[in-house]
């Protein structure tokens, strides 16, 4: 099957013929620029992060009438036209779904051959540059049962995820998850066998919450990154240290695709 379009539960197939899709298989640009040191040849390079992406679908649109092409063209700026953002779900060609929430917010460059037919161009903002598989993360609940126990995460993305979010189960105490390229997140506490901590990143801010006294971002830190975590693509050998053992450790998320 082809790859398909839907933007705000609409497939852009349904309102005309998609003739051309760009810049989709590609990846964002990444912001920022290496730092220069007076007197020196070249640049220090430093980390970037990547910015928002626009991605292009050709839409030609043709009716039998004028009056069913109004009407089409109409539903179209309808669906274009809120300001929040929509999902822009694109099926893969084996029937795989992954998703991004997204915005129009550029005319559609719109070519009025004659009434009953119409070439379009619209751009697509993605405040977040990555799609996201429609389906969780294999179930990765790991039983600590050692204070160093060793945790296996899949990221089946092309890119490093960083919001992930981490369940932990009681009993656990002073737990430490750490990556093997030296980034760790570690909550400072004891968590009962009857209670739960939720940790994760929500609209850019991090949060942790206990299922019994609530907010504990307090007692959450993290190291090596400006992320709580980050999980490469492929396969995470992680490591789990803790004082108190019994309890579990579960991290969920959307696997990132550029």
């Amino acid at each position: 099957m082809a790859i398909a379009f839907t933007f705000g539960g609409t497939t852009l197939a349904s309102l005309g013929v998609v003739t051309m899709i760009d810049d989709v298989p590609d990846i964002a640009e990444r912001r920022g620029e290496n730092q220069v040191i007076p007197y020196r040849n070249g640049r220090i390079p430093v980390k970037k992060f990547y910015d928002e992406r626009k991605i292009i679908i050709g839409l030609s649109v043709q009716s039998a009438t004028g009056t069913i092409q109004d009407t089409t063209l109409d539903n179209i700026k309808k669906l274009f036209s809120p300001q929040a953002q929509q999902v822009l779900a694109m099926t893969m060609n084996d029937a795989s779904v992954r998703n991004v929430n997204a915005t129009v917010d550029a005319p559609m460059q719109m070519e009025w051959i004659h009434d009953t037919f119409a070439r379009l161009v619209i751009e697509f903002t993605l405040a977040e540059p990555f799609f996201r598989s429609a389906t969780s993360s294999t179930d990765n609940t790991t039983t600590i049962s050692t204070t160093d126990t060793a945790m296996v995460v899949e990221n089946v993305g092309t890119m490093v995820e960083r919001d992930a979010t981490y369940l932990l189960t009681g009993p656990l105490t002073n737990p430490t998850i750490s990556t093997t390229d030296s980034v760790s997140m570690t909550y400072t506490g004891a968590i009962s066998s009857t209670d739960t901590v939720t940790i994760g990143t929500l609209n850019g801010e991090f949060y942790a919450t206990h299922s019994a006294s609530g907010n504990v971002i307090g007692n959450v830190t993290h190291s090596g990154s400006s992320a709580l975590l980050t999980l490469q693509p492929g396969t995470n050998n992680l490591q789990v240290t803790c004082t108190v053992t019994g309890g579990t450790v579960k991290i969920t998320f959307y696997p990132p695709y550029a």
